[in-house]
C-alpha cells in the first residue's frame, strides 16, 4: 500500500461452505411428483430449490429417472427398431435411425424444447448422410463388379 497502511482481508464471509444441503423428504417426494407428473429436471431443480446433479443423482439411486418408469412411457421408434432387430446393430440401417432422430425431433418440438429438437435434427442429419454414403459406395461397388466381370467375361 501507498500510505503504508496495512489491509488484512477476512474472507471467513466470502467462502462457500464444504458441506451439502441436506433438504428434507418433503423436497425430495415433492420433486419426484413434479418430475414424474412430466416437469423437465431443470424445472424441477428451480422450483424446489435443488442442484441438477443431486436430482440426477437421487432419481437414479431411488428409481424415479423417466428411463426406469415403464407404464405410461410414450411410444418411441427407438424401442420398435431395437425389438425388431433383437437388439442387433449390425442389421439397423442408417436411414431408419434417421427416422426415429426425426421423430423425436418431432415431440421435441411440440414440448417446446428447441434445444433438444435441434440437437435430434443434427442426428437425423448425419444418419442421411452415413446412409447417403453407403448407398453411393454401393453404386460404385456394384459398378466395379460390372466392370470386373466384362473383363473377366472378355480374357480367353
Amino acid at each position: 500500500m501507498a500510505d503504508g497502511a496495512h489491509h488484512t482481508f477476512d474472507d471467513t464471509n466470502t467462502r462457500t461452505p464444504t458441506h451439502r444441503l441436506a433438504h428434507p423428504p418433503e423436497v425430495w417426494a415433492a420433486a419426484k411428483a413434479d418430475y414424474l407428473a412430466g416437469l423437465s429436471g431443470a424445472e424441477v431443480c428451480a422450483k424446489h430449490g435443488l442442484g441438477l446433479s443431486s436430482l440426477r443423482r437421487h432419481a437414479a439411486s431411488e428409481g424415479w429417472r423417466r428411463l426406469d418408469q415403464t407404464a405410461g412411457r410414450e411410444f418411441d421408434e427407438g424401442d420398435e427398431l431395437s425389438a425388431r432387430v433383437d437388439g442387433n446393430l449390425e442389421r439397423i440401417e442408417f436411414h431408419d435411425l434417421a427416422y426415429v432422430a426425426q421423430r423425436r425431433m418431432m415431440r421435441a418440438v411440440l414440448r417446446g424444447s428447441a434445444a433438444e429438437a435441434l440437437r435430434w435434427k443434427r442426428v437425423a442429419d448425419l444418419m442421411d448422410a452415413e446412409q447417403d454414403d453407403l448407398d453411393r459406395w454401393l453404386e460404385q461397388d456394384a459398378a466395379w463388379r460390372m466392370v470386373r466381370a466384362d473383363a473377366d467375361a472378355q480374357d480367353p
